[in-house]
């Protein structure tokens, strides 16, 4: 029978996941191998919220607008409800009156729509200020990671192949950003 290929050292440093030995259980990265674990997670948040901490006013109006934001979307049907009973009524109302009140309906319908457009304002401000915090503290994170690489000393850079802290660094910048930005916005 055919039995598996075992794998030398040099087959593990060549392959296209890396060092085969070092994956762990858990996640799955992008080839469908299992993803390293992180190795002190809470220690790693710690230094992403320091970093974060210099848009704290910012932050805290971001969840504020979200907050408000999603209040007005759950009000809205409410709103509706509202001008589905004036409808109702005036159609039920057959005792020899008016009917539909289309004034107090055309109000109840520009109160709706005032604030399902309220809604969408302070959505697309908390979009626009999360990116805005999202750069920021990613910039200033590339700065520190390039101080932290002109501090490396050669021998380090030597061991490893051409190319391979530079894709290290921009893959993982990379996802935090995405990962703050999916975040912080929900």
């Amino acid at each position: 029978m055919n039995e598996p290929k075992r794998m030398n050292k040099e087959d593990q440093t060549t392959s296209p996941v890396g060092n085969v030995s070092e994956l762990r259980a858990g996640r799955m990265n992008t080839v469908g191998v299992p993803a390293e674990k992180s190795k002190n997670f809470a220690q790693s948040a710690k230094r992403l919220t320091r970093l974060i901490s210099d848009e704290s006013i910012l932050v805290i109006l971001i969840f504020l607008m979200a907050v408000a934001s999603v209040a007005l979307v759950v009000s809205g049907p409410r709103i509706l409800g509202h001008a589905t009973d004036i409808v109702f009524q005036g159609l039920l109302n057959r005792d020899g009156a008016d009917g539909i009140d289309f004034a107090r309906l055309h109000r109840t319908l520009a109160f709706a729509i005032g604030v399902y457009t309220a809604s969408y304002v302070l959505a697309y401000g908390q979009a626009f200020l999360l990116a805005g915090v999202v750069q920021r503290t990613m910039f200033k994170l590339r700065q520190d990671i390039e101080s932290k690489i002109h501090r490396l000393p050669l021998s380090y850079i030597d061991r490893h192949s051409r190319g391979d802290l530079l894709s290290r660094v921009t893959n993982d910048v990379d996802n935090i950003s995405q990962s703050l930005q999916q975040s912080l916005s929900q």
